[in-house]
């Protein structure tokens, strides 16, 4: 499936999340072809997965991504932290994936910090739209060298442009 920026699946981070419906969102998510262990995925999660496939181009969904399935629950019948996937194009290893509506520092530096106390160090901000610019990235290159981030990874301009801090 060719993913082009016209295509009509593709939605802008930047318009009003109206939210799909429910056969919508299922629509979208079997289209992308992931291994999603039946997890419903969130409007926002489909959209990062859709950007991200189209940034690798040609390799397919399972090449690219894999969903990492919600299983482990706690005594109270909560779900136990998990990272979101694993990035089989990169390097194997889990990721959590932060999609802020707006690329704002302290909103991202907020999301990191509450996973960081959960134990999670390796991150995948979807900006959607939004330029990741020069002051956000420096902000968020101090703040990985100041804490125990191993790995933090930036999509923007709709999934064209992928930046390792």
């Amino acid at each position: 499936m060719d993913r082009q920026a016209g295509d009509p699946h593709r939605r802008s981070t930047t318009e009003p999340e109206t939210g799909w419906e429910e056969n919508e969102r299922a629509k979208h998510q079997v289209e992308l072809g992931i291994l999603d262990f039946g997890e419903k995925l969130t409007q926002r999660e489909i959209e990062f997965v859709d950007r991200l496939l189209s940034y690798h181009g040609e390799k397919s969904p399972e090449e690219v991504i894999q969903w990492v399935p919600r299983i482990s629950i706690n005594p109270d019948g909560t779900l136990k932290p998990s990272n979101d996937f694993v990035w089989h194009a990169n390097d194997g290893h889990e990721y959590e994936l932060k999609c802020p509506k707006y690329p704002s520092y302290k909103g991202i530096r907020r999301r990191l910090r509450d996973d960081l106390a959960k134990g999670k160090n390796r991150f995948f901000i979807d900006l959607g739209d939004h330029h990741f610019d020069f002051e956000l990235r420096r902000s968020l290159t101090r703040y990985k060298s100041q804490r125990s981030i191993v790995s933090l990874f930036v999509l923007s301009d709709n999934g064209t442009t992928l930046t390792e801090v």
